[in-house]
């Protein structure tokens, strides 16, 4: 079931004046998702501010095979280190936490070399709950993070070892060749 956004901002691809400001529309779409850029300039200052807004309704439903989730988890984190003159809005529906919280752990590899999805999805989940209602929500956030982010690198020891609980996974820095 797609799901759309309402519409808001100007319509067209022309430069909207409105007093003090012009405001100009860039879209794209790529694949599942579509980015909107809007150019927000001065009239009175040489000052220009882009807001880039991404809408991926059909996101994470979209994505096959399973690997291809963290596409878009690196794609909007790559816009992000690039993007320093403006505000960027990444908008979906319910999904917003599973995007969230895969982005979290694959900084928390970066950073730790650990995945710990039952600690972040516990977090998650007691700030909002319902967030993941059924066994399959969860298993979809470990299915996503074997597939899409461990897909190149092993690990080291074991998932179900006794160092790591069951939770905490190590994993060494080289990719598998």
């Amino acid at each position: 079931m797609k799901r759309s956004i309402h519409v808001f901002g100007p319509m067209k691809i022309k430069e909207n004046d409105y007093g003090t400001f012009k405001v100009k529309l860039s879209e794209c779409s790529q694949g599942c998702f579509v980015t909107r850029d809007f150019i927000l300039q001065s009239t009175q200052d040489d000052y220009e501010v882009i807001c880039r807004i991404i809408e991926c309704s059909g996101w994470p439903e979209c994505c096959l095979p399973l690997s291809s989730v963290y596409d878009l988890v690196h794609l909007v984190q790559d816009w992000h280190l690039e993007y320093q003159n403006g505000p960027m809005v990444v908008i979906w529906g319910t999904e917003a936490a599973t995007f969230c919280i895969l982005s979290t752990l694959q900084k928390q590899v970066e950073f730790e070399n650990v995945i710990d999805i039952y600690m972040f999805s516990k977090l998650y989940h007691m700030r909002r709950p319902g967030i993941w209602q059924s066994k399959d929500d969860y298993c979809f956030l470990f299915r996503a993070v074997e597939k899409g982010l461990l897909a190149n690198i092993e690990t080291v020891p074991p998932f179900n070892s006794p160092v790591t609980n069951g939770h905490v996974l190590p994993v060494k820095e080289d990719p598998v060749v």
